[in-house]
C-alpha cells in the first residue's frame, strides 16, 4: 500500500488538473482515504519504508502534495457528479495576414476555427478571443443548442505566404439534454446563386465597375466552394433574376419553385447591393497630401427556399475601406489588382462572413431533395454524391400535392409517409434507386420531396 500510495503521489497528484481524465479521477476518489492515512504514517518519517519511488519524499513535500491531492480530490467529485462527458475537439483556420499584423490573423483565424469546429458538431457559437504574441489571453464565447464549451488550447500554426493557419483544440461537453436539440443536417444543400442586383447603377460609373454584379456573383461562388461546410454554389452569374423578396413570405410565389426546379437547387440565394458610394476625399499634411476616398459596399443577403418560396433568412453586411484608384481610372472587377486593394479585401472578408452566418442558418435545416424523373418502379432525385448521398442511402418519401387557395393561389402540403427506397446508382448532383412496391399504391408522383434517413 505504501508503494500504491508513492506511485499515486508522484504520478496523478503531478498531473495537470486540465489533463485529468474521468478514470483518473474516479480512481483518486475511491482511493482518497487510504491515501491519507498512508500520509499520516510517512509524515512521521524522513524517509518511506518499503518505497519504489527513485527518491523517497520529505514531510514538507508530502504535506504540500497533500494538499494537491484534497484539492484534485474536490475537483473530481465535482466531475464525478457532472453528468455530462467532455471531450476534445480539433479545428482549423486560416485568415489573411494584413498590413503585417500577424496577431490580428491569428485572431480572425482562431474564430474561424472556432466556427467551423461548432459546425461540424452541430452547435453555433458567437465568440471573442484575444491573442497576444501567439498566446491566447482572453476567451469568451457562447455554445448555443448541443455543446459548452471549457477550454482551449493552440496546437500549431503554419504561416504559409500571407495566409495564417492555425490548429487548435476545444474542450467540449456534451449537454444531458442532447437528444432534445436540433440534429446537424448531414448533407449539404444546393444554392443557386443568379446575378447580384444593385439599386443604384450610377454607383458604378465611378472606377468604370463593367459587370460588377456577375463578378460579385462569381466571388461568391468562389468563397462558398472554399468556406461553407453546409452549402455548395449552383452558379448562374449570367442570369439576372428579378425576384421581388418581399414576396417571399407571400403564400403561392411560385418564382422560386419554378428556379429550382430548373436548376435542382434547394435553395436561392439573391444579393442585392444597397450601396456602393464615395465619400469625399480627405487632406492632411495642412492640404499638402490628399488621403484616398473612403468607398461604401453595402448589400443584403435574401436566402429563399426554392420549394415553399419564402425567404427563411435575409441580412445585411456592409464595410467601407480606402478607394486606390484614380478617379478616372478604370477599373476591371475580374481582375487581380481590385481583389488585392483594399476595397476588394474588404468585400471577400464580407462575403467569408455572411456565408459562416448563412452555415449557422443551415446547419439545424434538413436537406430536402424531390422526385425529379419516374420510369416504372425506378425514382430520380435531385440529390447526389456533392450533396453527400452515397450508394445503399435509405431515402424517405413525403408526398407533396398542391391546393389552390380563396384568391387561386397554390399552397403546399407535405404528407409523412412510410414509404423509402434505397440508391442503387449515384452521380454527382443526382441518385436513383428501386421502390420495391407498385408506384400506384403509393400515390408517389414527380415533385415529391425526399429526406436521407
Amino acid at each position: 500500500m505504501q508503494t500504491r500510495a508513492c506511485l499515486l503521489l508522484t504520478s496523478l497528484t503531478n498531473t495537470g488538473i486540465d489533463t485529468l481524465t474521468s478514470k483518473q479521477c474516479q480512481q483518486i476518489a475511491s482511493t482518497i482515504s487510504a491515501l491519507l492515512v498512508h500520509l499520516a504514517k510517512l509524515s512521521r518519517k524522513r524517509y518511506a519504508n518499503g518505497c519504489s519511488c527513485s527518491q523517497a519524499l520529505d514531510a514538507k513535500e508530502i504535506r504540500v502534495k497533500t494538499k494537491s491531492l484534497l484539492l484534485l480530490s474536490l475537483l473530481c467529485i465535482s466531475i464525478s457528479f457532472d453528468a455530462t462527458a467532455a471531450r476534445w475537439v480539433n479545428a482549423t483556420g486560416q485568415a489573411s495576414i494584413k498590413n503585417d499584423n500577424i496577431d490580428a490573423a491569428r485572431q480572425e483565424a482562431i474564430k474561424q476555427a472556432i466556427t467551423y469546429a461548432g459546425l461540424s458538431q452541430g452547435f453555433t457559437m458567437q465568440s471573442q478571443t484575444t491573442v497576444d504574441q501567439g498566446h491566447i489571453i482572453n476567451n469568451q464565447w457562447n455554445m448555443a443548442q448541443q455543446l459548452q464549451t471549457q477550454s482551449m488550447k493552440m496546437i500549431s500554426e503554419l504561416i504559409i505566404g500571407d495566409e495564417l493557419q492555425v490548429n487548435i483544440a476545444l474542450l467540449v461537453q456534451d449537454e444531458a439534454a442532447y437528444e432534445e436539440q436540433c440534429t446537424p443536417a448531414s448533407l449539404t444543400a444546393a444554392i443557386l446563386v443568379p446575378q447580384a442586383t444593385i439599386k443604384d447603377r450610377s454607383q458604378l460609373n465611378y472606377g468604370q465597375l463593367v459587370n460588377f454584379e456577375t463578378e460579385l456573383a462569381n466571388r461568391l461562388a468562389k468563397q462558398m466552394e472554399a468556406y461553407s461546410h453546409k452549402s455548395f454554389a449552383q452558379l448562374h452569374s449570367n442570369d439576372r433574376l428579378d425576384i421581388d423578396t418581399s414576396l417571399g413570405q407571400t403564400r403561392g410565389y411560385r418564382l422560386p419553385d419554378w428556379l429550382g426546379k430548373t436548376t435542382d437547387s434547394q435553395y436561392i440565394l439573391q444579393l442585392n447591393i444597397e450601396d456602393m458610394s464615395l465619400l469625399p476625399a480627405t487632406e492632411s499634411m495642412f492640404g499638402l497630401m490628399a488621403n484616398d476616398p473612403l468607398r461604401h459596399f453595402a448589400v443584403t443577403f435574401s436566402l429563399i427556399h426554392s420549394i415553399s418560396g419564402e425567404v427563411i433568412w435575409q441580412k445585411l453586411f456592409s464595410h467601407q475601406a480606402a478607394w486606390p484608384f484614380e478617379k478616372q481610372q478604370q477599373v476591371l472587377p475580374n481582375s487581380l489588382v481590385f481583389w488585392k486593394s483594399r476595397y476588394g479585401q474588404g468585400i471577400d472578408a464580407l462575403l467569408i462572413d455572411a456565408i459562416k452566418d448563412l452555415d449557422n442558418e443551415l446547419v439545424c435545416r434538413p436537406t430536402l431533395g424531390q422526385i425529379v424523373a419516374m420510369e416504372g418502379n425506378r425514382l430520380v432525385i435531385n440529390l447526389g454524391r456533392r450533396h453527400g448521398m452515397n450508394l445503399q442511402d435509405t431515402v424517405e418519401i413525403i408526398l407533396k400535392r398542391d391546393i389552390t387557395d380563396r384568391l387561386s393561389g397554390m399552397r403546399s402540403l407535405a404528407t409523412p409517409s412510410q414509404l423509402t427506397f434505397r440508391l442503387d446508382q449515384v452521380s454527382e448532383l443526382s441518385a436513383s434507386g428501386v421502390f420495391e412496391e407498385a408506384l400506384g399504391t403509393g400515390g408517389i408522383q414527380v415533385q415529391d420531396v425526399v429526406v436521407k434517413q
